[in-house]
């Protein structure tokens, strides 16, 4: 028998699979990939070190079939996910050069998000992708909304894409 985290993980997509409110599919999704990385995570590791240490160690099952160039994912290429969600209007050159010209690094979520974000333009790094999402999911999760902004609602459909396909691969291919 399988192990009772993954069983939980199992539970939580198929529920996602079903769900019409994207949100509710968003916080299902999301807690199937968090229980999958809490199966194996080590000592001293926190939910999103144990989250880039399961996208590490399955990065063909988060790539694979993942189409880059469809527009859903446009969002996570047009500005940086910071983690109030807040939104600054800068040129993507602006943020592809904040790291040399930038003079003091006042927020280190600023930091981190532009590192991901440009990581996901010159890459696509499904590690950057995924720690956007960590913060999508905080953000809507704890915000406790019932409407969310167009902004919010792509990141959320966004977000879906992406972890319905990794789990897709993760969990329905083992069978």
């Amino acid at each position: 028998m399988e192990r009772l985290k993954r069983r939980l993980a199992k539970n939580d997509y198929d529920y996602a699979k079903s769900e019409k409110q994207d949100d509710l599919k968003l916080h299902y999704l999301f807690e199937a990939i968090n229980l999958l990385a809490q199966e194996d995570k080590q000592i001293g590791d926190s939910n999103r070190q144990a989250i880039r240490r399961l996208i590490e160690e399955n990065s063909d099952a988060f790539e694979a079939n993942v189409d880059f160039e469809d527009f859903v994912l446009d969002v996570f290429y047009e500005r940086p996910v910071f983690s109030d969600l807040h939104i600054e209007n800068k040129d993507v050159y602006y943020y592809e050069d904040f790291n040399t010209v930038k003079a003091y690094k006042a927020n280190d979520d600023n930091v981190l998000s532009i590192k991901a974000f440009q990581r996901i333009l010159e890459e696509s790094d499904m590690v950057s992708f995924y720690m956007s999402i960590y913060k999508i999911h905080d953000y809507i999760y704890e915000q406790n909304k019932n409407e969310y902004s167009d902004y919010e609602v792509r990141l959320i459909k966004a977000s879906n894409y992406l972890l319905e396909n990794a789990l897709n691969n993760l969990l329905v291919e083992e069978q």
